[in-house]
């Protein structure tokens, strides 16, 4: 028996997997089973953000798996303190939340927010505000959060108190930010949605309005942040810090993390027993994290992220074939003019990349740490699927 064959004999068939097993992974590459290397341009979904079994990632990972692999929430840990003190320094909040996913970080944003505006307005006042084509997460809650119809099947009764804005029309925003609305939650760059980054005006009018409301803004950042847009936090490059940002996927190196930073305004509005996670937290996940954010805030590491994103970009602008590239920094999507996003993923995977899609598009997540000649070697490879 395959171990493909095996794992579909025991696993519940929810994903369309590629047809490679992968046995172990070094830096940018990893290898299957059969001894076949590929570089990963999808870094597990954007998680193994400094690659595979980076080496400072490693040591500090297999030092607290040796000391403790996990205590429950009921008491204190040191690497759970170190690892929070640093986040909240590196990202300007004064308080966190720690959960195991980007839909779990997600939850507790908006149980925030609406206890936030419970607590000062009473209620009546719960709605959240998410943008057409986002993507929230796959928990039922966060599901009704996403604004895609493709992901409303199935689940009834979803959970009510959402309403969709169209992404970049003012207007829109306008007409359903009335006095039912606590909070208005994006993504600064719609990942699963098409690599779409938001319009400056647009995110200035939200930031405005909802000041003037005492509604609350979420950035969901799972997918943007922790250097992964090229800043810290995608918001910096927009001018704003939402009062609740959420993190997860690249945050703690391809462990299960996610956190929920809130501002002054919101840190103290959870509290005791109004939320919780067993795992959240977990000593080997924080080191993992902490290893990211020491490596990722490093001099320097940040302006290499923004040099290697704007060299890629060029390099695939220049190919003849592809219509666009999106996004910003090291998060992609490329939009083709006559091949289909997913044959060309398929056909990259026989000649050793490993590539993504988002609806049309080809999508690049790469880890942080990709090599000049790993982009090259992209390029070649693209350039030559392109012209068959």
């Amino acid at each position: 028996m395959t171990t493909q064959e095996q794992l579909n004999q025991s696993v519940m068939g929810t994903y369309g997997r590629f047809p490679v097993v992968i046995a172990q992974g070094e830096n940018e590459a990893c290898v299957d089973e059969n001894g076949k290397q590929y570089i990963d341009f999808g870094s597990g979904i954007g998680c193994t953000s400094l690659g595979y079994c980076n080496k400072a990632w490693t040591e500090a990972v297999c030092k607290q798996v040796k000391t403790m692999q996990h205590t429950s929430n009921l008491y204190y840990t040191r690497i759970q303190a170190d690892f929070a003190e640093k986040l909240c320094a590196v990202t300007g909040y004064n308080k966190l939340f720690f959960a195991n996913s980007g839909a779990e970080a997600n939850e507790c944003a908006i149980k925030l927010a609406r206890k936030y505006s419970f607590d000062k307005y009473g209620k009546g006042r719960h709605k959240i505000l998410t943008l057409v084509n986002s993507f929230h997460g796959r928990t039922l809650c966060t599901l009704s959060a996403t604004g895609q119809d493709t992901f409303h099947h199935y689940f009834f009764p979803f959970v009510e108190g959402f309403d969709y804005v169209t992404a970049n029309d003012i207007d829109s925003l306008e007409e359903k930010l009335d006095d039912t609305v606590c909070a208005v939650m994006m993504e600064y760059v719609q990942g699963e949605g098409g690599v779409h980054a938001l319009e400056q005006a647009f995110v200035d009018a939200v930031y405005e309005k909802c000041m003037a409301k005492d509604v609350l803004v979420i950035a969901d950042e799972v997918q943007t942040g922790v250097g992964r847009t090229g800043t810290f936090l995608a918001g910096e490059q927009f001018g704003h810090r939402a009062d609740i940002t959420t993190l997860a996927k690249g945050i703690a190196g391809g462990l299960p993390m996610g956190a929920c930073l809130a501002n002054e305004k919101c840190a103290g509005v959870l509290d005791k027993g109004s939320h919780g996670s067993t795992f959240g937290g977990n000593p080997v996940c924080c080191a993992g994290g902490l290893a990211v954010l020491e490596t990722v805030t490093a001099p320097g590491f940040l302006e290499e992220v923004n040099r290697k994103a704007a060299l890629l970009r060029k390099e695939l602008a220049a190919i003849p074939g592809v219509d666009s590239v999106s996004g910003l920094g090291l998060m992609v999507g490329i939009a083709l003019t006559e091949k289909k996003a997913v044959d060309v993923v398929n056909v990259a995977l026989e000649k050793g990349l490993l590539l993504l899609t988002a609806k049309d598009k080809v999508r690049l997540l790469p880890p942080l740490t990709v090599t000049d000649e790993e982009i090259q070697k992209l390029v070649t490879v693209l350039t030559e699927i392109l012209a068959e």
